[in-house]
């Protein structure tokens, strides 16, 4: 993040003002962003159990309320890996093994954690944005097959599980118009 050369504040963070000259998914090619997901799948210092326990007080506090019809655990999951050998295993089209290995165990404590507290909701999941969701597929419309076997926590046909396909229209086509419309 230094790189950027962005001012800081009193706390050493950068200003939020510098941080919105750029594109935020920008940010997800920093070390920093690379680390953090690392850690969030693999629970190094424990940070995935943080996580799921972030998802229990929220929706413990959450479920008496009739509006909430489900939860999304993690809005476009990003593969990170430790070398070049694990990458390709981790993201070559035909593996599904970010989904599988990665994913999966994560999602599968946090729908333990919403059934605890609110059983008859649903659980929207998503598959790695890469392959996915960016790059080759986006200019040439391949489709990828996922990494999940069956809802993480569940069976085929789990009546509380919604592949969220996070996709994009033109991402489907291949192009997109002012509006983001194909």
């Amino acid at each position: 993040m230094d790189d950027y050369g962005f001012r800081k504040d009193e706390n050493g963070n950068p200003l939020i003002k510098d941080c919105q000259t750029i594109p935020f998914f920008t940010y997800y090619t920093s070390p920093e962003s690379w680390t953090v997901f690392r850690e969030l799948w693999t629970n190094k210092n424990g940070l995935q159990d943080k996580y799921v326990a972030y998802w229990d007080a929220m929706t413990k506090a959450l479920a008496p309320n009739p509006y909430i019809v489900g939860f999304d655990p993690t809005n476009e999951p990003l593969p990170s890996w430790t070398s070049l050998t694990n990458a390709l295993w981790k993201i070559m089209p035909e593996s599904g093994n970010f989904d599988r290995y990665d994913l999966t165990p994560m999602y599968e404590r946090i729908f333990e954690v919403i059934k605890k507290y609110k059983g008859d909701s649903y659980m929207w999941f998503e598959p790695g944005q890469f392959p996915d969701e960016v790059g080759v597929t986006s200019y040439l419309n391949w489709v990828f097959e996922l990494g999940f076997d069956k809802p993480p926590g569940a069976e085929i046909g789990s009546r509380n599980h919604i592949l969220n396909d996070h996709t994009y229209c033109c991402q489907i086509v291949g192009t997109c118009d002012a509006t983001g419309e194909p």
